[in-house]
């Protein structure tokens, strides 16, 4: 999700907020013409009307724009806990791999070691038939 996207948003709204709640100033000042009739009542009534409307929509703008704003705000929360836990759990790959390639190593070198012992063993092998072979496998018990 594009955070940036969500506040620039919010900015927008922001403005319009303002130029909205301009705008119904400007209307309640047209309140002051000076004009008298019955039409001009029912004018700078309308006018109060039409005023307060805008500046009720203003005030919605403002509203969506802090709503935004706060969206954003959670969703850049939860991407950065999303990236922390993302980065822990690469940590503990990490390691896992670490500790396995370390057992293979220890292991590698345990085979290697037991075939050693194992071809030292077979030169000393006594001839087929020999009474040495107790002693010799006596060794690997």
């Amino acid at each position: 999700m594009d955070v940036q996207a969500l506040h620039r948003l919010g900015g927008v709204a922001t403005a319009l907020s303002g130029q909205a709640h301009a705008v119904a100033d400007q209307v309640h000042g047209a309140e002051s013409v000076v004009w008298v009739s019955t039409r001009a009542d029912q004018y700078r009534a309308d006018l109060a009307a039409e005023a307060t409307a805008v500046h009720a929509a203003g005030d919605e703008l403002a509203a969506a724009a802090a709503a935004l704003h706060r969206h954003g705000d959670d969703v850049q929360h939860r991407l950065d806990q999303i990236a922390s836990v993302a980065g822990w759990f690469a940590d503990r790959v990490a390691d896992a791999r670490s500790t396995l390639a370390q057992a293979s190593d220890d292991v590698a070198d345990s085979v290697t070691d037991g075939a050693r012992v194992l071809v030292d063993a077979a030169r000393d092998m006594p001839a087929a038939g020999s009474l040495a072979w107790d002693s010799f496998v006596g060794r690997f018990r």
